[in-house]
This record gives C-alpha cells, structure tokens and sequence, in this order.
C-alpha cells in the first residue's frame, strides 16, 4: 500500500524501541571503555610519575591489568556471560579495581630498590611483604562482589561473578607476571639511599621489637597504652626532599593523631546519619527509564499518552477440564468484575469470543462450547488460540491504563484477589510485560538489604580468622566500609540518584575497595609498628605517607574510571557511574581518616597491637 505523500507513518512499540536500544550497546560499550581506559592511563601516569624515573614502565602495571581484563573476557564466554545494558559496566569495574593490586606491588618494588636490594631481591621481598595484604583484599573483594549472587536480577548476578573473577585474575597476573617483567626490565635506574637503608632497618628491628617485647611485658597489659608524647607526634619520617603530595598526607596523619576523637564523633556522624535516609533514597519505578533517550523512546512514550490501553497484562487459567461450561462461566464473571476496575478497560478472552458468538451467553453443553471456540479461533476474529495445543489452560487479556510505580503493584493484587473470589478451583497466575518489570524493580529493593548484610558479615568473619583479631577486623569494616556506604548513602538521597539493578551493588563495591584501601594501610601500620618498632603515631603517618601514592592512585583511577560511566546514554549506567564514583572517594576518605583515627585510639586505650605483638 502507497502511503499519501501528506500522511507521516512512525512505527513504533516495545520491540522497535528495544531494537534500537539494544542497538547502541556495543558502540556505548566501546566508547565508554576508551574513555575510562583514557582517564585511567592518564590517572596512573600523574601519580606514579613521581615514583619512576623512566615513565614509559607506567605501562607495566596497567598492561598488567590489560591482561586480567582478557582472562576475565575468556571467562565471560567460556560460561556464556553476554553483555546487555547492566553489564556494560564491567570493563571499568574490573579495569579500575584490578589496577589496584599492580600499583601497590609496583610501588613497593621502587621502594625496595631504593633501599639498595638487587632486583630480585627487591621483587622477592615486595611480592612477600605485599602479597598477604594483596591477597587479603583479593578476598575481602571478592567476597563483596561474590555477594551479588543473591541478587534476584540475572544481569546483577553475572556482574558480581564476572568482576570478582576479574579482581581474581589481576591479583594472581601481579604477583606472577608483574613481577617477572619489573625484574626483566630493571634498568638499574633507581637513586639508591645506600645498602645500609634497609639492612640497619631490619638488622635493628629485632632488638627493637625485644625491647618493646621486654618493656610491654613489665607493663600490666589490660593498662591503657600511655598518650603520645609531643616529641612523638612532632617527629616525622619525612625528609625535605619528599613530594609535596607525601608531606601533605604526613600534615593530615600529624592532625588526625592530634585529634582523633573529634575525627571519631565525625565518623558516628555519617554512620548516623546514613542510617536515618538509607531507605529513603529513591527507586527507579519505571524499567523505560532504565533505557536510553532516543528517537524511538519518545514515539513510544507518544503512544502511550495517546492509546487508551498501550500495556496488557494477562491471567493464566489452567484446569483438567479448562474448557468447560463452569470454568467459562467462572471465567466470565472474573472479567465483568475484573473490568470494573479504575486501570482496566477491556477483557478478551475466549470466554469473550464464545459470549460475543452467542449473544452473551455461555453454552450449557460442553460440546457445543467447544464448537463454538474453534470456530472463532478460526475466524481470526480475537486472538483466541488454539485449544488443542493448549486444552489444560486458555489466557485472559486484561488491556489497563498506562499506569507506573506502586499502581502496577495494586492492580496485580487487585487481579489476584478477583480471580481467587471467581476462580476458586482453578490455578491462576498474573503474567504479562508490567508485571515482569515490576517484579524486577521490586527485586532491586529487596535483594539490596540481604546482599549489603551478607557482603559486610562474610567480610566480617573472613577478616576476623585471617587477622585472628576480631578487633581488627570490626574496626576495618566499621570504620572503612560501614562508613563509606553511609557517606554513600546520604549523598545519592542528597543528588537523587535512585536504587537500580546497579546500584544496588554500589555497597558491596564500596565494601572490596574500601576495605582494600583500608587493609594496604593497616598492614603498612603493623609492620612499622612490629617490626620497625615505632610508636603508634609515627607508625601511622608512615603507613599513611607510603601508601598514600598507590591507594589514592588506584583509588583515582576507579573513581574516574567509573565516572566515566556517567556520561552514558543508558540512566542505569549513568546513575551507577556516579554512584560508585561517590563510593570510591568516600572509601579513600574513610581509609585515610576514620581508619587512622580508630587505630591510634585501639593503640592507646587497648591492648589490641600488644596482643599481636606477644603471639608474635
């Protein structure tokens, strides 16, 4: 047929709108992933410039994590993972989390060689003192991510999976391949202080720790450790030659030890605080908003504004004897009750098929019904169906209003309770496109609470078994994590941003690299404190200056690597790119600020370090 030349045509409907959406993934995919991978060279680059003197060697960590990133492709398809509009966000995730690991040995590895090691030796002692920390937050990580797996949506399911075999791979690539190429491309380039640097730390280190030994077990043990000296938390570790960007973190360690119960009441704030809005942030209610503003988006947002019904939901009728007298009797009154409702305009069924043949009335004879339902069916007068392909069970069409939210959920209550007054003996069940989406919608809510308790419990007792320390690892999680997620939490029901199959997974992210990030400086704070043998403040503002590099590098390169998100076509991936964004930089907050805090006030008003000291 020849469409008049004045007369404009648009086809539109679910499936062409879905077609062009599905459309855009693979050129979003590309394109986002170029932008995060951009943003995050360009983050490792600034920051370790400053640690390497020949800057070509930033590729070593960040083709470490290249490779992770192939593996965890391999494993996507060897399981048969497809990429749909929420799983667009695990290149970023696993690039921007993997990197991590390799900048942490990277750094350490020019640390070591700065000391005077040899290169193998330089590599042996950063993979060993480096590797259980690595290792611990390769598991507290993957824990995190694992406990997606409870969610009800599939696509949230695969992303954890698929993120957390990713974090798995670049811990075990850094440890293996990193530090063979670190080795293999060695120039010989680093400004060594000298041979004695690390051997006088190491040779004096057990006295020193005997010492402390000797004195703490003169002490009574339950006794407050005494308050820091003010030549303690004067003196420094660091020379006038360090960065600015390490004397900066050393002034912010000098101002947390001095204070840290003002930094402390800070942290119960936030927690607080969080707690009060955290089930207030918004949920998407729509799944169109969860897709991309296109052409097609608006001709289907016109239909439904023009069509009196543009959604249709349907009531499975299943019975042994489906097609019968009193069945079809039942059914008719479920679609005269049903029809009365505000959000239903229409009914059809073969019920309404067979009334329409009869006059509106329904055949007191079986054989005559089925007659007469065959012979409609053939018409192609009202999608009926064919009855002998389906004798059990027939469908009724309920055609409703263009209605979103909570009024989806009251009419398909509103449908069951009809059909359980009318159809009493038979098996009923409210299906269709609406109820499907609002089911999901509800599931993004529901899964979010078990998956954020489940995550930071396992976290919780893995730590505690690991560190044997249930201090410790309360006060890693507690005041890292939970903090984190609070901070999180008030700053999406401040911006707006909703829960959605993504987000949702914003806590249990923020739980694997907050507690990473908190896990480097813990580790770095017991091993000056143990084996340096220095008092707790100086022990902290020297874990803080010497990790301050990598965690807050990898920590940037997360935050904009997934901010990168955000400019996405797709609202969900948007809103998750901003949101894990937020979770990135609350961690390094909280890594940096609660955590030291906590620590030093464990170290001064409990015997938490002595103990690790004695078993020791």
């Amino acid at each position: 047929m020849t469409v008049p030349p004045h007369v404009d045509v648009t086809v539109t409907g679910a499936p062409v709108f879905e077609n062009a959406a599905f459309g855009l993934m693979l050129p979003e995919m590309i394109q986002l992933f170029a932008v995060a991978f951009a943003i995050i060279f360009s983050v490792v680059f600034l920051v370790m410039r400053g640690r390497l003197y020949r800057t070509w060697k930033v590729f070593l960590p960040v083709g470490t994590a290249l490779v992770a990133l192939v593996y965890m492709l391999g494993m996507m398809g060897i399981v048969g993972f497809n990429f749909n509009a929420i799983m667009l966000g695990v290149l970023p995730i696993a690039l921007g989390l993997g990197i991590d690991f390799s900048l942490q040995l990277h750094t350490r590895y020019i640390e070591e060689r700065e000391k005077g090691r040899e290169p193998v030796d330089a590599a042996a002692s950063a993979a060993r003192t480096t590797g259980n920390t690595l290792l611990l937050a390769m598991a507290t990580m993957s824990i995190g991510l694992g406990a997606l797996l409870v969610s009800a949506v599939p696509p949230t399911r695969q992303l954890g999976a698929t993120a957390a075999f990713g974090v798995i791979a670049a811990t075990a690539l850094s440890l293996t391949l990193l530090v063979a190429l670190l080795v293999q491309f060695d120039d010989d380039e680093y400004d060594q202080t000298g041979p004695t640097a690390s051997d006088t730390t190491e040779a004096t280190a057990a006295a020193t720790a005997a010492e402390r030994n000797s004195s703490t077990d003169s002490k009574n043990k339950n006794s407050p450790s005494p308050e820091p000296s003010a030549n303690d938390q004067s003196s420094g570790v660091l020379s006038d030659d360090e960065p600015t960007f390490e004397r900066f973190i050393g002034t912010l360690s000098s101002g947390i030890a001095a204070s840290p119960l003002i930094v402390i009441l800070l942290m119960i704030a936030a927690i607080g605080g969080g707690a009060a809005v955290y089930h207030d942030v918004p949920t998407t209610q729509e799944m169109l908003d969860y897709w991309p503003d296109i052409e097609q988006r608006d001709d289907l947002e016109e239909l439904e504004s023009t069509a009196q019904s543009p959604n249709v939901i349907y009531l499975l009728v299943e019975s042994k004897d489906a097609y019968s007298p009193t069945t079809f009797r039942r059914a008719s009154a479920f679609e005269t009750a049903i029809e009365d409702h505000d959000d239903v305009n229409a009914a059809m069924s073969s019920v309404t098929a067979v009334e329409m043949a009869t006059g509106g009335d329904i055949p007191e004879r079986r054989t005559r019904l089925i007659d007469t339902v065959d012979r409609q069916a053939a018409s192609d007068l009202m999608p009926v169906g064919s009855r002998e392909d389906t004798p059990d069970r027939f469908v009724i069409q309920l055609f409703v209003d263009d209605i979103e939210g909570e009024e989806v959920r009251h009419l398909i209550d509103d449908t069951e309770a009809t059909a359980d007054r009318h159809l009493v003996t038979e098996r009923t069940a409210v299906t269709g496109k609406p109820v499907v989406n609002r089911n999901v919608i509800e599931n993004v809510t529901s899964g979010r609470d078990p998956m954020t308790v489940l995550s930071f419990g396992l976290a919780t007792v893995f730590l505690a078994l690991a560190l044997r320390s249930v201090r410790e690892s309360v006060l890693l999680v507690v005041s890292v994590a939970i903090s984190a997620v609070m901070l999180i939490s008030i700053a999406m029901y401040l911006l707006g941003i909703p829960w959605n199959p993504l987000t949702v997974a914003t806590g249990s992210i923020a739980l694997g690299a907050g507690i990473t990030y908190g896990i480097h400086v813990h580790e770095r704070f017991k091993e000056e404190l143990f084996e340096r043998g220095s008092t707790p403040v100086v022990a902290m503002r020297e874990a803080m200056v010497r990790k301050s590099r990598p965690v807050i590098g990898s920590g940037a390169t997360t935050l904009f690597g997934f901010g990168a998100l955000g400019i996405s076509q797709f609202p969900v991936l948007a809103n998750f790119g901003i949101a894990v964004a937020l979770a990135m930089t609350f961690a390094l907050v909280t890594a940096f600020v609660f955590l030291p805090a906590s620590a030093l006030l464990l170290a001064r008003w409990t015997n938490t370090y002595d103990i690790v000291v004695d078993s020791t």
